[in-house]
């Protein structure tokens, strides 16, 4: 079989954290790539939702990058959550 090579160049911590996904999955890095490759093709394009955060999202991720947001707890969620479905 002819094999085509791939190259991408990716930051190292990226690289890593990666790494150590695919080998819990029992996957190598060349194995991941190509598991990407084929649903890309299956799917028709990307194997995943590609989205840009909204406004109020966006917000949120800013405050936590700029550590201003606060952390809740998941039964705080949950409530909140809760809350809003029954207005």
């Amino acid at each position: 079989m002819n094999d085509s090579v791939v190259r991408s160049r990716i930051d190292p911590k990226t690289k890593n954290e990666a790494n150590q996904i695919f080998k819990r999955l029992g996957l190598s890095m060349s194995d991941a790539i190509r598991l990407f490759l084929h649903q890309a093709v299956e799917r028709g394009g990307l194997p995943f939702a590609v989205r840009l955060p909204n406004k109020e999202t966006k917000a949120a991720i800013d405050e936590l990058e700029n550590e201003k947001g606060e952390m809740v707890s998941i039964n705080q969620l949950k409530s909140e959550w809760d809350d809003e479905c029954a207005k």
